[in-house]
């Protein structure tokens, strides 16, 4: 009962708030006791339906798994980096020669670079 009186809480307030969209539909449901599933999966289903007619759905979606590759491929890239052995090691000394101040900054990092495409 108390989930309800939130969850209704909560519809007002998202209906209030995105009251300048056309076509956005705030409903509530409850898994535990099966209600309004279907008019939630309904309104899935139409709003794909609706999403697909003007290929703007297929084209975020195409959009959103580029732009996830990319973050991947990123994320492994600099993983791969700082887990490499050598490396580690490099930043180590550089962190050193920063607390005696006997660094020059961009050969320090040119060198770190060099070692991780050898």
């Amino acid at each position: 009962n108390d989930n309800i009186k939130k969850s209704q809480i909560l519809q007002k307030n998202l209906k209030s708030i995105l009251n300048t969209k056309q076509n956005t539909t705030i409903e509530i449901c409850s898994s535990l006791k099966g209600d309004n599933i279907s008019n939630i999966h309904k309104i899935i289903i139409d709003f794909f339906k609706e999403k697909t007619k003007t290929k703007e759905f297929i084209e975020n979606r195409k959009n959103q798994k580029i732009l996830w590759i990319e973050k991947k491929i990123k994320n492994q890239i600099i993983q791969d980096f700082y887990n490499k052995k050598e490396i580690k090691e490099k930043i180590k000394e550089l962190y050193l020669k920063i607390e005696k101040n006997k660094f020059n900054f961009q050969n320090e990092i040119n060198k770190i670079i060099k070692l991780y495409k050898s």
